[in-house]
């Protein structure tokens, strides 16, 4: 099965509530969600599969941020063949989104069956994104001018409900799909709301959600070598709350679905630039 798009759902995550209207202050946390098969057809080949996303979110816009994923799945095929997939992924991105540097690994059965490493970096004088691929193989290319970083997006979706936009479209560049692709997005944002999110009652360290206001809100992932492609590769829905905390998460991917419950989250201390506590962020 694709993960990358646990990658991207886990993007969205913890933020402190902005100071300004056009600022977003992104916290430092680690959360864990619980993963489980919500649906599948029998084209799909899953009959079963369970599993657990875990996230470790660092950094600020001065020293950039630092984030480390690890998803575990274990999945049974219409034959009773099971597979066990461990993908460990890292980034680094500069707080003003002009540089990304991106590595991932892929365990299959706990063999390794892919790694990749590369940069990313963003041309001033068109916007557009300069890609440099270390591993497997060294190649370079370009994407369009304007395709944004995950934090990046992450922001703008932050900002854009914020200030109570319906829709935000963008290009985006993680370092997924073998790091050979970007993809063009379309995130519609629903009604504010605040309570009645059963996921987060009784869960340590979500005590301050409760009463918080929260959006729904569905990104649909196109394929950007597919111009005008109808039906998304892959789509996520989850409960972005004002602080930027996601809870309810759900992964369409056509022939099957997922959803990841919320089961673990603490929020770290944040370090504001130029205070004490404030280090460089390593890569």
């Amino acid at each position: 099965m694709k993960t990358h798009a646990f990658a991207a759902a886990a993007l969205i995550m913890a933020s402190v509530a902005p100071a300004g209207a056009d600022e977003v202050r992104l916290a430092p946390h680690r959360a864990v969600y619980d993963i489980k098969l919500l649906r599948s057809e029998p084209g799909s080949n899953i009959a079963a599969l369970d599993g657990f996303l875990s996230i470790e979110f660092r950094g600020s816009p001065c020293e950039g941020y630092v984030q480390s994923t690890q998803l575990i799945t274990n999945t049974v095929d219409w034959n009773g063949r099971g597979v066990v997939t461990d993908m460990r992924a890292s980034s680094w991105e500069d707080g003003g989104g002009e540089k990304l540097h991106f590595r991932s690994k892929r365990f299959v059965n706990a063999q390794e069956a892919e790694a990749i490493e590369g940069d990313a970096t963003r041309d001033p004088r068109d916007k557009a994104v300069q890609i440099s691929l270390k591993s497997p193989t060294y190649s370079r290319w370009r994407t369009g001018g304007g395709t944004m970083f995950p934090t990046q997006h992450s922001i703008a979706v932050i900002k854009a409900a914020m200030r109570g936009q319906f829709a935000l479209q963008a290009d985006i560049y993680d370092g997924s799909d073998k790091a050979e692709k970007y993809h063009q997005t379309t995130t519609v944002i629903g009604k504010q709301r605040s309570g009645g999110d059963t996921e987060i009652e009784g869960l340590a360290g979500a005590g301050q959600l409760g009463a918080m206001a929260y959006w729904p809100i569905t990104v649909s992932y196109f394929d950007s070598d597919k111009k005008g492609a109808i039906l998304p590769v892959y789509e996520i829905a989850y409960r972005l709350y004002v602080n930027g905390v996601s809870s309810n998460l759900v992964i369409n991917y056509g022939n099957f679905s997922v959803e990841g419950s919320l089961s673990q989250i603490e929020f770290l201390k944040p370090a504001a630039c130029g205070s004490a506590e404030s280090k460089p962020v390593k890569r």
